[in-house]
C-alpha cells in the first residue's frame, strides 16, 4: 500500500511541475498514458526473462529439457 501511496504522490508532484513549466494538461495525460504503457511491457518483460532464467537454470541438470526452452 505504501508504495502505491509514493507512486501517486510522485506522479502528481510530476503533473505540478510539468503543468507550472507551460506543458498543456492534455500532453501531460497523453505522455502519462503511453509511459504506463512503456512500463506494463517493461515489467511483463522483465517477468518473462527471470521465468526463462529459472527454466535454464532447472534444465542445466537435465540436458534434453534445453529443447523446450
Amino acid at each position: 500500500m505504501r508504495s502505491f501511496v509514493v507512486a501517486r504522490d510522485n506522479m502528481l508532484g510530476n503533473v505540478v511541475q510539468l503543468s507550472m513549466a507551460g506543458v498543456p494538461m492534455m500532453d501531460i495525460v497523453k505522455g502519462m498514458r503511453a509511459k504506463f504503457i512503456e512500463i506494463t511491457a517493461y515489467v511483463k518483460n522483465r517477468e518473462d526473462i527471470k521465468k526463462l532464467e529459472v527454466d535454464l537454470a532447472a534444465a542445466v541438470r537435465n540436458p534434453g529439457e534445453y529443447k523446450k526452452i
